[in-house]
C-alpha cells in the first residue's frame, strides 16, 4: 500500500499537540490481485478536514460536466434545506464536450478537473474498485435509509474497512437540461470515469444501496450532466 495519509489528504507530519492524535487513512482499492490504487480520500470539493469514512454533507462534494475541468454546481455549504445547494444553475452549459476533453490515456488532459499527481478514473478502474474479488464492497445505511432527499448525507457505497479503502457518498446527480439537483442525493450515487461512449455520452459509476445493494458502471449518460469525481493516483 501507498504511505498513509491524513483525514485532509496531506502525507502524515505528526499530532499537533501531546493531546491530540491524528487518524491515518489508507485511501484507495486494489485493481488488480496485489496491485493497490491510491485514491484521493475525498471527492472533489469536499471538506478535506472531515473524516472520508464518516458520512456526512461535509464529504458530498462538487459536481462536474465530463471533459470540463471548471466546477458545474457546488455541493452542500451545510446540513440544513437551506443549504442544499438544490436549484437550477444560471447559464448551465447544454453542450457536450467533445471526444478527448478528459482521456484514458497515460498523460491526462488540460481539462481534467483533479490537482497535480491525480487524475479522473478510468471505466476499468472503476469495474476494478466494484469487483468483489479483488475488493470488499459493502453499502452504508439500511435499505430505509436509501430514500432520495437533498438533505440525505447518510448512505454510500464503501470499499474496504476500518481506515482503509474507500467511501464514496450517494450524493445523486444534476440534470442535464440545467443542473437542478434530482431527487437521488441520498439514493444514488454516480461517479464520472474518464472513458468516452460515442460522441455524447461517457461511462461512469452508478450504485444503488436498497434491496441488498448494487454497483457496475454505466454508459447511458449525457456528458451535460453533472456528476461525482473522486480522483485517483496518475
Amino acid at each position: 500500500m501507498p504511505t498513509p495519509r491524513t483525514a485532509d489528504g496531506t502525507y502524515n507530519r505528526g499530532s499537533a499537540s501531546a493531546n491530540r492524535t491524528t487518524t491515518i487513512y489508507n485511501c484507495g482499492a486494489y485493481i488488480a490481485l496485489g496491485v493497490w490504487k491510491e485514491f484521493m480520500c475525498h471527492n472533489l470539493g469536499a471538506d478535506q478536514s472531515a473524516d472520508p469514512f464518516t458520512p456526512s454533507w461535509r464529504l458530498n462534494g462538487d459536481y462536474y460536466q465530463w471533459g470540463r475541468i471548471n466546477i458545474a454546481a457546488t455541493g452542500p455549504t451545510g446540513s440544513g434545506s437551506t443549504q442544499a445547494n438544490a436549484r437550477a444553475i444560471t447559464g448551465w452549459s447544454t453542450t457536450a464536450a467533445p471526444n478527448g476533453a478528459w482521456s484514458d490515456a497515460t498523460t491526462k488532459t488540460a481539462n481534467d478537473p483533479c490537482p497535480s499527481g491525480f487524475r479522473v478514473p478510468t471505466k476499468a478502474q472503476w469495474e476494478a474498485v466494484i469487483n468483489t474479488s479483488l475488493n470488499t464492497v459493502s453499502y452504508v445505511g439500511a435499505n430505509s435509509s436509501w430514500t432520495a432527499s437533498s438533505t440525505n448525507y447518510s448512505t454510500g457505497l464503501r470499499i474496504g474497512s476500518g481506515t482503509s479503502g474507500l467511501f464514496l457518498p450517494a450524493s445523486g446527480f444534476r440534470f442535464l437540461g440545467n443542473g437542478t439537483l434530482t431527487n437521488s442525493r441520498g439514493f444514488n450515487g454516480y461517479y464520472w470515469s474518464s472513458t468516452e461512449d460515442g460522441s455524447i455520452s461517457a461511462w461512469y459509476l452508478y450504485f444503488y444501496g436498497g434491496y441488498g445493494g448494487y454497483a457496475y458502471s454505466y454508459d447511458y449518460s449525457s456528458r451535460t450532466h453533472g456528476m461525482s469525481v473522486r480522483c485517483v493516483a496518475e
